[in-house]
């Protein structure tokens, strides 16, 4: 159920930072559009590419080296001291975060073979109903 937070969560934060990394690189519009491309460009391929090493080896493995990936990505990018050194970093990220949504869907198939239908049923609601969610419980104040 987390993977549909994670993924969404990475990309709304990446495009508010935009006009940021625009000013901080100096970059054109088309310069910095590579930001979001070179990782939903990677993030397919990704996706695809664990689903089929998901074969060969653990789901626990591949998840962690998906999570090391991403966030060393993210700690790469945070120092960046440039342009390339950014795409790069976000190219690990998204090498990464495409082990969740793939992962995510493959765990129902192979561990809960009686409860399958209920599980992706979550699975499937949790994804439509994550982008309503935070702006809906948002305005709540905590305790």
């Amino acid at each position: 159920m987390y993977h549909s937070r994670f993924c969404s969560d990475e990309w709304n934060h990446v495009q508010r930072a935009i006009p940021d990394i625009s000013e901080s690189f100096n970059l054109t519009p088309a310069q910095v559009s590579w930001v979001v491309t070179s990782f939903t460009t990677i993030f397919a391929i990704g996706t695809l590419i664990y689903e089929k090493i998901a074969d060969f080896y653990p789901i626990r493995t591949l998840y962690t080296i998906g999570i090391s990936l991403f966030s060393l990505g993210a700690f790469i990018g945070f120092l960046s001291p440039n342009y390339e050194i950014l795409i790069l970093a976000r190219i690990l990220q998204a090498m990464g975060v495409a082990s969740v949504p793939s992962l995510s869907f493959i765990v129902p198939m192979r561990f809960f073979k009686n409860d399958r239908g209920k599980i992706f049923c979550y699975l499937a609601s949790t994804i439509a109903f994550y982008p309503i969610t935070p702006p809906t419980i948002g305005p709540i104040p905590a305790p």
